[in-house]
């Protein structure tokens, strides 16, 4: 079931490589694309002009260089930043990629020692390499003239393997759809690669469990096939007054078998992992000879939840101090630190505004937003509000662990129960016995009971750290927080 679950939630994985420029041209897209690892699988691309002059990008000031809510940005950009590629190669079936390359296009190439400055990090040789170290968990490395390279995690094996071997053989879908990028109008299109990554075999007993094909039984085999065509997905932001998205799944042969379940098959399985958006509700669907196309509106915390799965290390690059959040009233760690705590609140609050989610999809956005936590810029930023937002993530992971363990422990305890509750019927299916059924029921009402108590207390220890720095900052500079 892994293979199916994984070609769904790429619809939601919007932050495997993110580019962002004043303006993409052929040229410039080949300067990028020959440092892209051979291996990735996923592109994200994102027009900074179209981004931040659209008029909601204007009207919420995205392209302000020192905004202080740096968390209402749908990315977060140095002033130095002309645009940014994140690539890795991505497990379809844990979507989890070990090590992630990053690629910032830069107006002035800063150096290694003010990186590491900025960063509090070092500066050290990995191979023939000489590379800034954030420990933030980050390797930063100087490529072509005007081109940062930035490794996540910290992995030096990966990053001297990545800087050996011969650039120029991403795929050839990834290459196109950066390359054509500049002709259209939108803000952001997020491509994966996927040719090959489904079997027909395994996605034909996947697609059983599903409850959007109950009714489907006799067409599971077609269904199976038409996915295992799959070429690759898209999914393209545009910007205006508003924010709307479109998707887009290409095959390689018709996928008019599924037509009539296309939407709710996505909704359905996205919402499983753990990365339901509420806004695809209401998106239209549209069939065509070798594609299928979902399109609708985003809502403002549908846009923000895709952009914390965007993120890449906030490194500091520009050695003129441009890119730390000065104040305007000359005390730039002032400024800086509340700025740093608003944005921990704002993303705190966005978390837990949303409704209708399960366990499992809670989980999961408490790890996303933990990340995205992680990071926020953090120059000039007071020492104690660092350990306050350090801790806030990583109390946000262990809630996310803690929601996403009820599924599991609950299907494990409910598979015990199953084994030794069943009966056969004269025609020798299997049957769930009423106790059986009803002590499953019970096990599942126990371990939301007990997820939801220790999530809780989680968050209520969140809560009592929020108000002691509170007050440990309001002393301090004798200004609210």
């Amino acid at each position: 079931m892994l293979q199916l679950h994984s070609y769904l939630k790429i619809v939601s994985v919007v932050g495997l490589i993110c580019l962002l420029s004043d303006q993409v041209t052929p040229a410039e897209a080949a300067d990028v694309a020959k440092w892209i690892p051979d291996d990735a699988n996923s592109l994200v691309i994102v027009d900074a002009d179209r981004l931040f002059n659209s008029a909601l990008g204007k009207k919420e000031g995205w392209g302000k260089p020192k905004a202080a809510d740096f968390a209402g940005r749908p990315v977060l950009l140095t002033p130095n930043t002309l645009r940014l590629v994140r690539a890795g190669s991505l497990n379809f079936d844990t979507m989890e990629a070990p090590s992630q390359v990053a690629l910032l296009s830069v107006r002035k190439s800063p150096t290694l020692e003010t990186i590491a400055k900025n960063e509090k990090g070092y500066v050290e040789s990995v191979g023939n390499t000489r590379t800034a170290w954030s420990p933030r968990g980050a390797y930063a490395v100087n490529l072509d003239t005007g081109i940062v390279g930035v490794v996540f995690p910290a992995n030096r094996q990966y990053l001297s393997r990545w800087m050996k071997q011969r650039h120029g053989q991403a795929s050839t879908y990834l290459v196109k759809a950066l390359t054509e990028f500049d002709t259209t109008k939108l803000c952001a299109s997020i491509v994966f690669d996927l040719d090959d990554a489904l079997a027909a075999s395994h996605l034909e007993h996947a697609l059983g469990h599903l409850k959007c094909l109950a009714d489907k039984k006799s067409d599971l085999k077609a269904i199976a096939a038409s996915l295992e065509s799959v070429r690759g997905v898209k999914l393209g932001i545009t910007i205006t007054d508003k924010a709307a998205g479109k998707l887009v799944i290409d095959f390689n042969g018709s996928p008019a078998s599924l037509q009539a379940i296309a939407k709710p098959l996505v909704i359905e399985v996205i919402a499983e992992l753990g990365y339901e958006l509420d806004d695809m509700e209401t998106w239209k669907q549209t069939v065509g000879n070798t594609s299928i196309t979902l399109e609708g509106d985003l809502s403002r915390s549908g846009l923000m939840r895709l952009s914390s799965l965007c993120e890449a290390p906030h490194l500091a690059l520009d050695e003129s101090g441009r890119d730390a959040d000065q104040a305007d009233s000359g005390d730039p760690k002032l400024y800086a630190t509340q700025s740093h705590y608003k944005s921990v609140q704002a993303l705190l609050d966005d978390l837990t505004g949303k409704k209708k989610e399960t366990f499992g999809q809670a989980g999961k956005w408490c790890e996303q937003y933990a990340q995205r936590i992680d990071r926020l810029p953090i120059v000039n930023v007071d020492d104690d509000m660092l350990k306050y937002s350090a801790n806030v993530s990583g109390m946000l992971r262990d809630m996310g662990l803690t929601m996403r363990g009820v599924g599991i422990r609950t299907a494990s305890r409910q598979a015990d129960v199953y084994g030794s509750g069943v009966t056969y019927n004269y025609r020798g299916q299997r049957l769930i016995t009423q106790e059986a059924s009803a002590t499953q029921a019970a096990i599942k009402t126990q371990e939301r009971s007990a997820g939801a108590m220790d999530a809780r207390q989680i968050r209520q220890q969140i809560d009592n750290e929020t108000a002691a720095i509170r007050k440990v900052m309001a002393q301090r500079y004798k200004i609210e927080f």
